[in-house]
């Protein structure tokens, strides 16, 4: 499962996010956009956290359609469980994995707030996709009102 997860978060889109994001904002200092390609701590943790999510959530979908395995999937072969013991396990190692996202956030001293924002948001994003089911995948009415909501509807009152 650990190969699954260190190849699987490598090659997932969160690290390119974070180069191109920061690419986005003028005058980035050099020190910066060395450190995110390093693929520093917090970015993997925010990597993982979106891959355990999208998996969990997409897992019964996917073995319908006989995918690819899944962080579920690897978790259920090497430890020969139930599903219900997995995603349990799986639960737990997400919330390790945001204990580890906020600790290492805290440890940025040298990189600019706007900076650590990105990443903040790409994990938050995460979240917001992949709580409760797949709405990134299947967009559903709690994600349209999400999006009208913050996009769409003016905001009155903070």
């Amino acid at each position: 499962m650990e190969d699954y997860l260190n190849i699987s978060m490598r090659s997932s889109l969160l690290p390119v996010l974070f180069c191109v994001s920061y690419v986005k904002i003028k005058d980035v200092p050099r020190e910066v956009f060395d450190w995110v390609t390093t693929f520093p701590e917090v970015t993997k943790a925010s990597s993982r956290i979106g891959r355990i999510m999208n998996d969990f959530v997409s897992d019964e979908h996917e073995q319908k359609e006989k995918h690819v395995a899944n962080v579920v999937q690897c978790y259920l072969r090497q430890y020969g469980c139930t599903n219900e013991v997995a995603h349990e396990k799986l639960k737990e190692m997400v919330e390790k994995l945001w204990r580890v996202f906020s600790q290492e956030l805290l440890r940025l001293r040298n990189i600019p707030l706007s900076f650590i924002w990105i990443i903040i948001n790409h994990a938050r994003v995460c979240n917001l996709f992949y709580l409760n089911k797949d709405e990134y995948t299947n967009v559903g009415e709690d994600m349209k009102d999400y999006v009208n909501s913050v996009m769409v509807e003016n905001v009155t009152s903070i």
